[in-house]
């Protein structure tokens, strides 16, 4: 990737669009409107009065809501540890781990506080195996956790995920942290046909272990990376026609695969991820450099852009009254969509958002404070010009000025 020097820092990035550097990503939230929209067809699916036209059972068994859910993840948390990384030629795992702790776990303890009072009303059951699954977020190794709680797999996945991913980018930066993500989407497939045939008992698992998905979420992480690449980036510009096409073709074949991989399962955890995987990436980062067609208009309406912002909470509420298990009218079609939108605005606005305002005004007393560091520091050299033009490193200023960069 190409390297540029900026006040004699090593930079990740030479130019490309705003988004790499800061601000919202234009569609992205529309797109996450979409993973989320399709995670829960396929979860009212199971809801009691259920109807939908022909070709929805199909689209849910292809499960593909979860898969792009976990791309548009990682490319997002990339995104973010790059920026950081651009600016301070490091990251910071703790404020990382920090952040990632505001902006779930109000939302997950509220969710766990309903759960422990539905228990307690006998409206929900779940086991021991079931609350330790979810206070220490390991629920997708539980082989059969209870429906009501099930669908936390996939966020203990990413916890685990993001547990590591930060301390990779910290330790090797994000330019050398690619073939070891790449090491690894080749190794995947491998390990998983490993499980399946080896270990044949745990077959069905290997679609949720989290060392057996990481893939799908690397997937979204190199997609970040390579967007800082202004040789990627050339590569794939194309115009707005070219890229309606190249779209429909990638959608056709993520669908083609998805029906295969349906028929089987061999397939499906060898191959089949990994082109499902591409055809997702392809087609999101086609969506993000092509904001203004009628495809980024309609993901930018509100009503995607809403959903995409409000997924997390969304994905908390909703099975409790899609399940199967439960009868009563908020557990019948349509009508459960009501309290789960109920439970998801009021889950984001009065317990999330909170604890993101408070993480925004941290990051920006950071930020402030680094500037006024910076702004010292400018001074200081203005003032000790002189020193850097010296060729005698015994000069008795110097330490001061190291002293004031540390």
């Amino acid at each position: 990737m190409s390297e540029t020097h900026t006040d004699a820092r090593h930079e990740f990035i030479t130019d490309g669009p705003t988004w790499l550097r800061k601000g919202r990503v234009p569609c992205l939230d529309g797109l996450r409107g979409i993973d989320i929209s399709l995670v829960l067809m396929n979860h009212a699916s199971h809801s009691a009065g259920f109807v939908a036209p022909f070709f929805i059972p199909i689209l849910v068994r292809m499960r593909l809501g979860i898969d792009n859910f976990l791309i548009t993840s990682g490319f997002l948390i990339t995104l973010l540890l790059v920026r950081e990384y651009n600016k301070t030629q490091t990251i910071s795992v703790k404020d990382f781990y920090f952040r990632r702790a505001l902006r779930l776990f109000p939302g997950y303890a509220a969710f766990l506080l309903v759960m422990f009072l539905l228990t307690r009303w006998d409206q929900v059951h779940l086991s021991a195996s079931d609350w330790r699954g979810l206070i220490t977020h390991t629920v997708n190794f539980l082989p059969k956790p209870s429906p009501d709680v099930g669908h936390i797999w996939s966020l203990s996945t990413q916890e685990q995920f993001y547990l590591l991913y930060p301390l990779l980018i910290f330790a090797l930066g994000p330019k050398r942290s690619i073939p070891v993500l790449v090491g690894y989407l080749a190794f995947a497939p491998i390990l998983r046909l490993i499980i399946w045939f080896g270990f044949p008992q745990y077959g069905e698992m290997v679609s949720f272990w989290s060392f057996t998905r990481f893939d799908t979420i690397i997937t979204g992480c190199l997609l970040a990376l390579f967007a800082f690449d202004p040789e990627f980036r050339r590569r794939t510009h194309m115009s707005d026609r070219k890229a309606l096409f190249v779209g429909l073709g990638l959608l056709f074949g993520l669908f083609a695969v998805s029906l295969v991989c349906i028929k089987s399962s061999v397939f499906f955890i060898s191959v089949g991820y990994f082109l499902r995987n591409v055809c997702i990436a392809g087609i999101a980062w086609l969506c993000l450099n092509h904001t203004e067609g009628w495809v980024g208009r309609a993901l930018k309406s509100r009503l995607l852009s809403s959903m995409g912002v409000m997924c997390y909470s969304i994905y908390l509420w909703q099975q409790f009254f899609f399940s199967s298990h439960h009868a009563g009218l908020i557990h019948r079609w349509p009508w459960n969509l009501i309290p789960i939108a109920v439970c998801a605005i009021a889950s984001y606005h009065l317990i999330e958002m909170p604890f993101v305002r408070l993480k925004e005004r941290r990051a920006f007393s950071r930020q402030a404070l680094e500037t006024a560091r910076r702004e010292e520091l400018r001074h200081l050299n203005d003032a000790l010009g002189p020193v850097h033009a010296d060729p005698h490193p015994a000069s008795p200023r110097a330490p001061q000025l190291a002293e004031a960069t540390e």
